[in-house]
């Protein structure tokens, strides 16, 4: 199924939010966010800037786009940066950008364009180094539903299906071709704020006055940081194939 995003530029809004894995198979404390002018793109997302830096661009060609996994920059840190992640049986992924790695809601989002390949990408415009990103996704055990938001039940069927599908759009996932990643998923701020890895769990058992499945990791899970790597591997050694043996 393909899902395009929506245009951007479709109408503006001043809003803001409080509070707030691998991706193939699905694969809290209170925190809030200023007031930003932003392009609500899809229903329920915060939206994202209409033209300029972090602006969707190119929406049209992301379905049918072919750059690899993870985060890229077009040509270098600074300029357009390619995200794509593999999951085949999601029904829709979004991508989320983080001010900060803890305590904060996203501050953009943006709905990808899931491609034959079973790959999922977005592509944004200027996006600076160390930029923090990471993805929500819906899935057959929990199907998009437009009134949901984070924390929400709205869409869920069932924690985990007869095909082993665990979807849940409640907990925020990391890439996993990400350079690097800001901190483990239980940090020091987590602990500070009263909480434990018990945020990221699923199920009908109750954590902190709610379903565990309903806890919003979005202020605590790890983000990833988009790099441009330009790690040399060095130069190879001139060594004779008959003394490289081990």
């Amino acid at each position: 199924m393909v899902v395009p995003p929506a245009e951007p530029g479709s109408r503006t809004a001043r809003r803001g939010r409080a509070g707030s894995g691998a991706l193939a198979r699905g694969l809290g404390s209170k925190a809030s966010r200023g007031t930003h002018v932003l392009t609500i793109a899809h229903r329920f997302e915060i939206g994202h800037p209409s033209s300029g830096p972090f602006s969707a661009v190119n929406t049209s060609g992301w379905d049918t786009a072919t750059w690899p996994q993870g985060a890229s920059f077009v040509s270098g840190e600074g300029s357009n940066l390619r995200v794509a992640v593999y999951a085949a049986h999601a029904t829709r992924v979004l991508l989320e950008i983080y001010a900060s790695a803890t305590g904060a809601s996203a501050q953009y989002d943006y709905a990808m364009a899931r491609g034959a390949d079973g790959i999922w990408r977005a592509e944004l415009a200027s996006v600076p180094a160390k930029t923090l990103y990471a993805f929500r996704a819906w899935g057959p055990n929990w199907p998009f539903a437009a009134s949901w938001t984070p924390g929400s039940p709205d869409g869920f069927v069932t924690d985990v299906d007869a095909s082993g599908n665990r979807y849940n759009p409640n907990k925020v996932l990391a890439d996993p071709y990400a350079h690097e990643r800001t901190h483990d998923k239980t940090s020091p701020a987590l602990l500070a704020a009263g909480l434990d890895g018990g945020i990221y769990g699923t199920g009908g058992a109750t954590y902190h006055g709610a379903a565990q499945r309903l806890f919003d990791t979005g202020p605590w899970a790890p983000k990833a940081v988009a790099l441009a790597d330009a790690t040399s591997t060095g130069t190879r050694p001139a060594i004779a194939a008959r003394d490289a043996v081990v």
